[in-house]
């Protein structure tokens, strides 16, 4: 049973155990170099160190990563984005194939969508459940939202008060005196 480092690398390279578990499959064969790939082949793959464990983890994660995306696109083919103006649907495309646009030509999406809220058309996405979002209506939520935040946020700025001033508070001006001034 002679073990040498030439047959350790041997079965090293060729199964990617360790230096360790290569010279243990050895020990266990006699020093048998193909009796010890075979040992370590039919091994559970959790007994031994593999190497391309992590090609293969890498794989898996490089799996589930690409399923991922599938299903996102696949949503996104069956989402669909719709420009409508007189009940006449103008544009029918894809959620995927709007987000690759704004992606790509932003500027140019953008000009779009003004126009076509300038002109009267109704934007919304259908989604897959049936469920249609009005893009209109969740923009002017937003915008007012927005205006309203921008608002409160000036105020505490210039702390100004949301209340109205009591009757007590306002500063009684004589009659004669308005005559007065109106004269100057």
């Amino acid at each position: 049973m002679s073990i040498n480092l030439e047959k350790v690398d041997q079965v090293k390279q060729r199964t990617g155990v360790s230096y360790k578990a290569a010279k243990e499959a050895l020990e266990h064969c006699n020093g048998d170099v193909l009796e010890a790939i075979i040992y370590l082949e039919g091994s559970s793959e959790n007994t031994y160190t593999d190497t391309n464990a992590g090609v293969n983890q890498f794989g898996q994660f490089g799996q589930d990563v690409t399923n991922f995306f599938k299903d996102i696109i696949r949503k996104g083919n069956v989402n669909r984005i719709t420009i409508e103006k007189d009940g006449k649907r103008i544009v029918d495309l894809p959620v995927t194939a709007g987000a690759v646009g704004a992606v790509f030509f932003a500027p140019a999406v953008m000009i779009s969508v003004i126009v076509a809220f300038a002109t009267g058309c109704e934007m919304s996405i259908h989604k897959e459940d049936g469920e249609v979002i009005n893009v209109k209506d969740v923009t002017r939520e937003t915008l007012d939202s927005v205006k309203e935040k921008i608002n409160e946020s000036n105020c505490q700025k210039s702390n100004c008060s949301t209340e109205e001033p009591k009757p007590e508070e306002y500063e009684e001006v004589k009659p004669e005196e308005t005559e007065e001034q109106d004269k100057q």
